[in-house]
């Protein structure tokens, strides 16, 4: 992501409308030792997102 501010990585997509579904996939070490899980196979969510919308396959354990 190019910009960067206050610890927080953003970016703005032009033509997004609100409502869009997305998610992060990261690349870089798996090196648990040194506390990096990367791992490109899995979709992540937005730890700032103000809403989530999953498929309903999925179950929420609580």
């Amino acid at each position: 992501m190019p910009k960067y501010t206050d610890e927080v990585f953003h970016v703005y997509l032009f033509g997004l409308k609100p409502g869009v579904v997305y998610g992060y996939r990261v690349h870089g070490p798996y090196e648990p030792e040194n506390g990096h899980r990367f791992n490109p196979n899995k979709l992540l969510l937005d730890p700032y997102a103000k809403a989530c919308k999953y498929p309903y396959f999925y179950t929420i354990l609580y």
